[in-house]
């Protein structure tokens, strides 16, 4: 196997899945951001689901390209849109369309350290091929026909990795993240059912998997954030990241959940946290919330 593979997105996790990737084609290269994207047969996006739709504009993408493969994770602000929503509005043609997603933290996958993802597909005409691609002795993929499931248990794990990360700002320890966890699970799985989706067995990596190395490690920036919102005010907390914290912008999606009827109290929680922009009434909220719950 021998595909000509690009890379939109130059970040540390587009370097770690080159880094995966090479063992099964010697053809990567990574998109420079000037030229259209010709000649090549996968696309592999790998930035800020917020710069997505104009990244894809300005790529200009050649219309007989059969495979494309998101790995980033959010809703896009104001549209309220999944990755491969934003895909088919910009491409507006039918595309195999694949999005990979798990727990997996950029250094330790280029570590070679033993990780386990999903490839989620709706038509699968490449599965194979794709899955073949990432596969390796120690990163492993699972298949599943569940994209919808998938982007939008990535994009929500980040808006919860916040607030488990506020909570051990506030010197709270195991126990607390394990409650909230569990609420993050059970609401994930209300807005599953509300949508009409499954979060079957095969999604597992992609889902739980996500949200517990998500909401578990430092090594988040989601969780970081998290943790400086106990010190600091949110704009303060993001100047302090010094680079994107997808749950930030993702949870501006959840009044448009509420609005169908959707009740998210956790993520709702966050949402009023980081609009406060408070340290001190963001733990008084917190506590309160712990104690009704």
């Amino acid at each position: 196997m021998d595909k000509k593979v690009m890379i939109i997105g130059h970040g540390v996790w587009g370097k770690a899945l080159a880094s995966v990737i090479k063992h099964n084609t010697s053809s990567i290269s990574f998109w420079n951001r000037q030229d259209p994207i010709t000649n090549v047969e996968v696309v592999i996006l790998s930035l800020p689901v917020q710069s997505m739709r104009e990244a894809l504009t300005k790529a200009k993408i050649d219309k007989s390209m059969p495979i494309i493969i998101n790995t980033s994770k959010g809703i896009e602000q104001d549209t309220y849109k999944l990755p491969h929503q934003i895909c088919l509005d910009v491409l507006k043609r039918d595309i195999d369309y694949y999005t990979l997603i798990g727990p997996s933290f950029a250094e330790e996958v280029e570590q070679h350290m033993p990780t386990i993802v999903n490839l989620g597909y709706q038509n699968g005409e490449n599965k194979k091929l794709v899955k073949q691609l990432f596969q390796t002795d120690y990163f492993r993929v699972k298949l599943t026909n569940n994209i919808t499931t998938l982007e939008l248990a990535g994009a929500l794990k980040n808006v919860y990795a916040i607030i488990c990360g506020l909570s051990e700002g506030m010197g709270f320890r195991t126990n607390t993240r394990a409650k909230l966890l569990i609420l993050a699970m059970t609401e994930m799985q209300t807005l599953f059912h509300a949508l009409g989706l499954t979060n079957s067995v095969d999604s597992l990596a992609g889902t739980v998997g996500d949200l517990f190395l998500t909401c578990n490690s430092i090594a988040s920036r989601n969780f970081r954030f998290g943790k400086l919102l106990a010190s600091y005010p949110a704009e303060e907390a993001l100047k302090r990241i010094g680079s994107t914290v997808e749950g930030y912008f993702t949870s501006s999606s959840i009044t448009y959940f509420q609005k169908q009827g959707i009740a998210l109290p956790l993520a709702s929680l966050i949402r009023q946290i980081i609009m406060g922009n408070d340290p001190g009434k963001a733990k008084e909220l917190l506590i309160q919330f712990l104690k009704q719950v």
